[in-house]
């Protein structure tokens, strides 16, 4: 989606600000300049998705994995360009295990490419750097699914895909139940 106008982004974040919100998440898609100074006017947070890329994971010990290094440049573009916006507090570099399927789902995870690193490394190593970019930023290595975290994170946050409400209700206290001090399910 992208505005037909600067009114009408404008108007699309009041809209938001008047039904009670108070952040957006940006879902996979870094915006347009304007849409994050207007959220700074307006004081509209910002939770950013940072794009997947293939080819990030290695199938063989060695593998190139030339979407790492697309990854990388468009994380590094991302914050270098963004830095300035108060309204942006928070950034995750992947949602769910979107192109990371093959080391979560076809354990591949510890799988070393030709950069030295597994997916987790990798994860990881993301996470750090991030953090040296701008330390001001929280920073979540992925929004889990499948209760999937790779740690570290800052955020603590699980996608649910219930059927019905009682299996809301039974995600939720499970999620609850799972999430104290020092359990390994408590990330943040």
């Amino acid at each position: 989606y992208t505005a037909p106008s600067e009114d009408a982004l404008k108007y699309d974040i009041l809209k938001m600000k008047e039904a009670g919100f108070n952040m957006i998440r940006k879902h996979l898609k870094v915006e347009d300049p304007l849409q994050y100074y207007w959220c700074d006017k307006l004081g509209m947070f910002v939770w950013q998705d940072m794009p997947h890329a293939t080819a990030m994971v290695p199938d063989n010990t060695g593998d190139e994995t030339p979407g790492r290094e697309y990854y990388e440049e468009c994380l590094e573009a991302t914050i270098d360009r963004d830095y300035n916006h108060p309204s942006v507090v928070a950034l995750m570099l992947f949602n769910e295990t979107w192109g990371l399927q093959k080391a979560y789902q076809q354990g591949k995870r510890d799988v070393v490419a030709a950069d030295g690193m597994s997916t987790a490394q990798w994860v990881e190593y993301l996470f750090n750097w991030t953090k040296e970019m701008n330390p001001n930023m929280l920073v979540e290595d992925m929004s889990a699914c499948n209760y999937d975290h790779v740690q570290p994170t800052e955020l603590n946050t699980y996608h649910m895909y219930p059927a019905s409400y009682n299996d809301t209700l039974n995600m939720v206290e499970d999620r609850v139940n799972r999430t104290y001090v020092g359990s390994t399910d408590n990330f943040a």
